[in-house]
C-alpha cells in the first residue's frame, strides 16, 4: 500500500523542484570580468522573476493537493523562495503569498475547502472580503449524482456565483466604488464561497442600507427570478403557477405576487410548499399527493392560467403538460398563455396545433450583460435600448428587499461556517426537502 504522503515529503519534493526550476531558468555566466558581470544582471533579474512566477503557481498546486488529501498547512514564505539554498526570507522575492478559503468540488462530486492564492484585482474588478455567500442548490449541485455515478479523477476546483462583503481593492479603471464599500457580487468563477474573491465592476452593486450580508447574498438568484419575470410580462390579476418551489421558485412567486398577479405554486416538498405561502403565494399544492390540474383551474376561478413557469432542471415534460392543461381555452379548443423555463429544464412537445396558441419563452440568466466580458468590466448598453441589464437587476432586487417587498430571511434554512461547507452541501444534495437556502460565512 502507497504511503500517504506528509506535508514534511511535499515541502521536501517542492523545495527541490524550486531549485531545480531556479537553475534551469537561468545558467550564470562564467563572468571574466567587472564589465561581463554587470552586463549580465539584468538577465539574471529577468530570469529570476520568471522563476518567481513559477514557484509561486508551484506553491498554489501544491497547497491545493494539500487540502484535498487532508493534511493542515498554512502558507509560509519557505514553501516559496525561502526553501531554496541560496534565498532568504530577507530577498524581496521571498515574501509570504496571500492565500484564501475556497469551497470546492472534486471529479468524485466529493466538497472539499481548499487553500489558493488571493487574486489581484485586474482592470475594471474589484477584490472582496467576503462575509456570505448562498449556494445555489440547482445550477451548483444538480450535476453532483451525475459525477458520483461516473467519477473521474479531477482535483477540486472552487464553485459558487454569489456572495456580499467588503471591498478591500479596486482595480485599474475602477470609479464607482471605494475601498470599504458594502457590496453584493455575482458571476461564475468569480463570487465563490471563498474568503475573498474579485468581480468585475458590473456584476457587483452596492448592498442598501438595513440590507444584511446574508441577505445580499442572495442577488444573483433573486435578479434571476426578477428577468423571469420580466420575460413572463404578468398584467395585475393574471394567474400565475410557478412549479419547482426552489429557491428561484420561491423568489419568481414573490415577484409574481408583487406584480398584481394571483400566485400558487406548486412542488412535491411540505416544507417548500410551507415557505411558499409564508412568502405570498396565495395558494401551494402538492403535486405528489393529487393531480394539481383540477386544483389549480378552480383556483383560476374559471379563468384558466395565463402563465407557468417552469423553475427546476432536468425533465419537466408532465410539468409542462400539466401547465398546459391549466390554461384557458378559446371556443375553438385552442389554448391560450405563457410558458417560461427558468431552469435548466428539458421539455417535450408538439408544437402547432398540438400546443393551441401558447407562447414558450426561455428566461437566461439575470438579464443582458451576463457573460460578456466587456459589457462585465465597465462597458455598457445604451439604456433606451437596453433598459433592463443584469445589473439593474441586481440593483432592483436588493432595493425590494431594503423595502421589505422581497422577503428573502425566511428561505434561510441554514447558515454555517465556510469550514463547514462540506456538510453543508452534502445535505442539500441529501436532503432537498429540508435544506434550501444555505449561507456560508467564511
Amino acid at each position: 500500500m502507497k504511503p500517504k504522503p506528509t506535508l514534511g515529503s511535499i515541502e521536501s519534493r517542492m523545495a527541490f523542484t524550486a531549485a531545480s526550476i531556479s537553475s534551469s531558468v537561468y545558467q550564470a555566466p562564467s563572468w571574466g570580468s567587472p564589465f561581463q558581470a554587470t552586463a549580465g544582471l539584468p538577465r539574471l533579474k529577468s530570469s529570476l522573476l520568471r522563476s518567481g512566477a513559477i514557484i509561486a503557481r508551484l506553491q498554489t498546486s501544491v497547497l491545493m493537493r494539500i487540502r484535498a488529501e487532508g493534511l493542515a498547512c498554512k502558507p509560509r514564505a519557505s514553501l516559496a523562495f525561502g526553501s531554496i539554498p541560496g534565498y532568504h526570507r530577507g530577498a524581496p522575492f521571498a515574501k509570504e503569498i496571500p492565500m484564501r478559503r475556497v469551497a470546492a468540488m472534486d471529479g468524485r462530486g466529493q466538497f472539499a475547502v481548499i487553500e489558493e492564492a488571493i487574486p489581484d484585482p485586474k482592470p475594471g474588478q474589484v477584490l472582496i472580503e467576503v462575509a456570505a455567500s448562498l449556494v445555489s442548490p440547482g445550477t451548483e449541485l444538480g450535476g453532483v449524482p451525475a459525477r458520483r455515478k461516473n467519477p473521474t479523477d479531477s482535483p477540486p476546483r472552487p464553485f459558487g456565483y454569489q456572495n456580499a462583503g467588503t471591498i478591500l481593492r479596486l482595480g485599474e479603471g475602477v470609479t464607482r466604488f471605494r475601498v470599504g464599500d458594502r457590496v453584493a457580487t455575482m458571476g461564475g468563477g468569480y463570487a465563490l464561497h471563498a474568503s475573498h474573491t474579485v468581480a468585475p465592476v458590473n456584476l457587483t452593486v452596492p448592498v442598501p442600507e438595513g440590507v444584511s450580508f446574508e441577505e445580499a447574498a442572495f442577488c444573483h438568484l433573486a435578479a434571476t427570478a426578477l428577468h423571469c419575470l420580466r420575460r413572463a410580462e404578468p398584467q395585475f390579476g393574471e394567474n400565475f403557477a410557478v412549479s419547482g418551489l426552489g429557491l428561484v421558485g420561491l423568489l419568481c412567486a414573490q415577484f409574481a405576487r408583487l406584480c398584481g398577479t394571483h400566485v400558487v405554486g406548486l412542488d412535491r416538498f411540505p416544507k417548500r410548499l410551507e415557505l411558499a405561502k409564508a412568502t405570498g403565494a396565495d395558494a401551494a399544492f402538492n403535486v405528489a399527493e393529487a393531480d394539481p390540474v383540477p386544483r389549480v383551474r378552480e383556483f383560476c376561478r374559471g379563468h384558466g392560467l395565463d402563465c407557468g413557469i417552469i423553475a427546476f432542471g432536468g425533465e419537466a415534460t408532465e410539468a409542462a403538460k400539466q401547465l398546459y392543461e391549466m390554461m384557458r381555452p378559446a371556443p375553438d379548443g385552442h389554448r391560450w398563455g405563457r410558458l417560461v423555463a427558468v431552469g435548466g429544464a428539458r421539455v417535450t412537445l408538439g408544437l402547432a396545433a398540438d400546443l393551441g396558441n401558447v407562447d414558450i419563452r426561455s428566461s437566461a440568466r439575470p438579464g443582458p450583460g451576463y457573460h460578456d466580458d466587456a459589457w462585465e468590466h465597465g462597458a455598457d448598453y445604451p439604456p433606451v435600448f437596453v433598459p433592463w441589464t443584469t445589473q439593474r437587476n441586481l440593483e432592483e432586487s436588493l432595493r425590494a428587499i431594503a423595502e421589505g417587498a422581497l422577503r428573502v430571511k425566511p428561505l434561510i434554512t441554514d447558515i454555517v461556517p465556510l469550514a463547514h461547507a462540506p456538510a453543508a452541501c452534502e445535505k442539500l444534495v441529501t436532503a432537498p426537502g429540508e435544506a434550501i437556502g444555505v449561507i456560508l460565512k467564511p
